[in-house]
């Protein structure tokens, strides 16, 4: 098979896509050196949340620091899918008002119940990108 046509995917299209999925990656710095941690995340309003462990390298790093975030959905047979890079300011939710609504989202930590540290990552930059084929526009 020839190569697949690379599209960019639409500010709302990349919305959607981000609020569909459940499992993104966070990327970020430590020690100088790139490190990147899968999380499951929902949106809440024009913010990406996650939770995380008060202990974790994630929070250590997560208050005020620049990082990427990064979903995507890849289909091996049809050689199609999708990616969202974002890019934004992360930060550990401490307002009262805003802890109590997101108690109240559905964002279940495959790691474990032990994650009640909201983190926070402003939509600051975001680049989505489609690789598919015409025929089979219809999978992604």
């Amino acid at each position: 098979m020839a190569g697949g046509l690379l599209t960019e995917i639409e500010e709302q299209d990349c919305l959607r896509l981000l609020r569909d999925s459940h499992v993104g990656r966070v990327v970020y710095t430590e020690g100088a050196l790139p490190v990147c941690t899968p999380v499951n995340f929902t949106l809440y309003g024009d913010q990406l949340v996650f939770r995380t462990s008060a202990t974790s390298r994630l929070a250590a790093v997560a208050a005020g620091q620049i990082v990427a975030f990064e979903v995507d959905e890849v289909d091996e047979l049809s050689h199609s899918g999708w990616s969202i890079l974002v890019t934004g300011l992360a930060d550990v939710v401490r307002d009262p008002s805003t802890l109590a609504r997101l108690s109240d989202l559905d964002v279940d930590s495959w790691a474990g119940e032990d994650r009640d540290l909201w983190v926070q990552i402003r939509l600051t930059r975001m680049v989505g990108r489609r690789l598919g084929y015409p025929s089979l526009s219809w999978l992604v």
